[in-house]
């Protein structure tokens, strides 16, 4: 049986030539065989046997994920499932509520496959700060897969799932994206529910996609996408016009209007004025990324993209803002993990050596270096000087990088500075070194923006190279549509070697793996 993009899936279940069963069973054997040399998965469901063949066969043809395994970040909650955030802290913690996000999927057919990998409490970017060991890239297992969403992209890129749901706080999508040589996809702030997602940094985060081709995190995006009373962050009201463009793609239930939703976003490059950001392109970015994204660039301006480079020096400043905002938010929502509320409770004899004994054996190093951190800044002799400081100096980045869509339609760029690095490379505590790991797509966080990353080529050590592209608020689907247009125009060697193997087990090159 190959492994096949979700649209793909479908088709085949409608028409009868897969069954749910077969299709859970694929990816269980998958797992089985390779995961434990990449640990993408902290948590794999035998029950999803059971599950998808106790689908309905009379939904088959209207549910849109009928019987498509999807794997989850281990942050995001779900009812009597474990969800342990990577922490000691929530070992064994089960919730008695599913995230929106997942829920959405679930009611659309979809079947739980696993939890997979993070940073602890999304603390990371490469999944070394996990309590339970690192997620390996499946290219080449001595690299990490990025983080904090290094599983969720390691389960696509090595063929254990079709489709994962990640979160994306500074780059936590779009970086194990990059590295993994798959499509990683954040949204808007606010178009899709965080209700049920463990916060990091509630102003920052977003729930972000997984996939091998840009139709289907488009699929998957339009289906959770929505308002919901549950978060208090999620949008309102839409515009107009992005409204109804989200509801028209909704409503393409596949497999009888698939094609249709190809079509849509089928734009092309003609016309589409690009900048390019001087200062995504400075000097940590390695000259093997740079050279695959300018051959990017040059054959988008060959098909019809007018691109132009523009400088914004402000940007410079952009990895501080994060880290103190980041950091004063992360410490706020890792206060109610003290032993007496939430997670794990290590005895003593009075309370505070109760907080101090279960805050100490409960998080990681990471975990309470930004807790450290993020007292320090919230505290009433620094807040004034650090904190509003940084939530100013964010708003006038946010106005500056909106000010470019008056003229540019999206940016580009690389989406890490260098291809996939060794494990352990980073040292045990090296924020300088972490920091530079996002600092190429934390900007779209701090604006709220949508951000794809999409794999534009290889590095001279053959390892992916993502190329990222960023719009403006609500241009989520014409993001996608652009990506979509590189996915269709790039050469063959741009492309993954997909098409249903592992990298390193016999792939297809250049196979789209439709």
């Amino acid at each position: 049986m190959d492994d096949l993009s979700v649209l793909a899936w479908r088709s085949r279940i409608a028409s009868g030539e897969a069954a749910p069963e077969d299709v859970v069973r694929h990816y269980l054997e998958a797992i089985a065989a390779r995961d434990p040399e990449i640990h993408a998965f902290l948590l794999v469901r035998e029950e999803a046997r059971e599950e998808a063949r106790n689908l309905r066969a009379e939904d088959r043809q209207t549910l849109p994920f009928f019987g498509i395994p999807v794997a989850l970040k281990d942050n995001f909650l779900t009812r009597g499932v474990r969800t342990t955030a990577g922490s000691r802290m929530l070992e064994t913690y089960v919730p008695p509520v599913d995230a929106t996000a997942w829920e959405r999927l679930a009611h659309g057919g979809a079947v739980l496959l696993g939890k997979t990998n993070l940073d602890e409490f999304a603390m990371g970017v490469s999944t070394e700060t996990s309590a339970f060991g690192p997620t390996r890239n499946p290219w080449d297992p001595t690299r990490t897969a990025g983080g904090s969403s290094g599983g969720s992209a390691a389960a696509v890129a090595a063929g254990f799932a079709p489709l994962a749901l990640g979160s994306d706080t500074g780059g936590s999508v779009r970086q194990p994206a990059a590295y993994t040589g798959i499509v990683g996809f954040k949204p808007t702030y606010g178009l899709v529910s965080r209700y049920g997602l463990i916060p990091m940094a509630a102003s920052l985060d977003t729930v972000g996609v997984f996939a091998r081709t840009v139709d289907d995190a488009a699929y998957a995006f339009v289906h959770i996408a929505g308002s919901d009373p549950k978060d208090p962050t999620s949008f309102g009201k839409l515009p107009p016009a992005f409204a109804d463009r989200l509801a028209e793609l909704r409503r393409l239930a596949y497999p009888a209007r698939a094609e249709r939703l190809r079509a849509l976003l089928s734009r092309g490059f003609s016309g589409a004025k690009v900048a390019l950001v001087r200062e995504l392109f400075g000097d940590g970015v390695s000259p093997e990324v740079r050279t695959a994204v300018e051959a990017a660039v040059r054959r988008m301006e060959a098909l019809g993209a007018r691109v132009e480079a523009v400088s914004v020096p402000e940007l410079e400043h952009a990895g501080a803002v994060y880290a103190v905002v980041m950091s004063a938010e992360a410490a706020s929502h890792l206060g109610r993990f003290d032993g007496v509320r939430f997670g794990l409770r290590v005895p003593a004899g009075d309370v505070d050596a109760l907080y101090t004994r279960t805050r100490s054996r409960g998080f990681g190093w990471e975990a309470k270096r930004r807790i450290l951190f993020g007292t320090y800044v919230t505290l009433s002799e620094s807040f004034v000087d650090l904190y509003e400081r940084a939530l100013r100096a964010r708003r006038f980045l946010a106005s500056r990088l909106e000010a470019l869509f008056a003229d540019f339609d999206f940016l580009l760029g690389p989406a890490t500075p260098t291809t996939a690095p060794v494990v352990g490379a980073a040292g045990d505590v090296d924020p300088v070194v972490e920091l530079t790991q996002d600092l190429l797509t934390l900007p779209a966080n701090l604006a709220g923006l949508p951000a794809v990353s999409v794999p534009a080529g290889r590095g001279s050590d053959g390892m992916p190279v993502g190329l990222q592209i960023v719009g403006p608020r609500y241009s989520d689907l014409d993001v996608l549509a652009f990506a979509f247009a590189w996915e269709e125009a790039r050469p063959p060697e741009a492309r993954p070697p997909f098409g249903g193997k592992v990298p390193g087990s016999s792939p297809r090159e250049g196979g789209s793996g439709r």
